[in-house]
């Protein structure tokens, strides 16, 4: 891997785009400089270090690379261990469902049960209380909850160590 490289404008050597991640190139215009661009917590931060106001071509990269480690010192990147899935929950909630001759939304009452079943997918459940009745509605979400938890702990058993 060649870790430097020769501009076509004169004979100075840059560092390559490799070694320096999370800092772009920008030039559009009259305006140029080195871009600085940091997602976390699913927030994009962006910053541009003009060569006008840095004095240069390299020395706004420097100051660019100096605002990306301290920023990365100040803001670690989150390691993505592999979690374990959630045990669920049980709420009361209202829903709807729509009249097939006249398409009114018609609300019920239920007991709604959740859990995630995999890193990004979810399993839910819900029972009617006009139907089965408050207590029953909320027993069987229970029992609906407790077989998916014991299904959760035999599929999950290497991440609890």
């Amino acid at each position: 891997m060649r870790a430097l490289r020769k501009t076509t404008a004169s004979s100075k050597q840059t560092i390559a785009p490799l070694l320096r991640p999370n800092i772009c190139r920008f030039e559009y215009g009259r305006t140029a400089g080195w871009w600085v661009r940091f997602e976390r917590c699913n927030a994009l931060h962006t910053r541009l270090f003009s060569d006008n106001l840095c004095g240069g071509k390299t020395k706004a990269l420097e100051a660019a690379t100096r605002y990306r480690n301290a920023y990365d010192a100040k803001h670690p990147k989150k390691s993505r261990e592999p979690k374990q899935p959630s045990l669920g929950y049980i709420k009361r909630e209202e829903i709807f469902y729509r009249d097939r001759n006249t398409g009114a939304r018609i609300y019920y009452e239920v007991f709604r049960a959740w859990i995630r079943v995999a890193p990004k997918r979810a399993a839910s459940t819900h029972y009617s209380i006009q139907r089965h009745g408050v207590r029953a509605a909320k027993r069987y979400c229970e029992q609906w909850l407790n077989k998916k938890q014991i299904e959760q702990k035999r599929n999950f058993r290497h991440l609890a160590k």
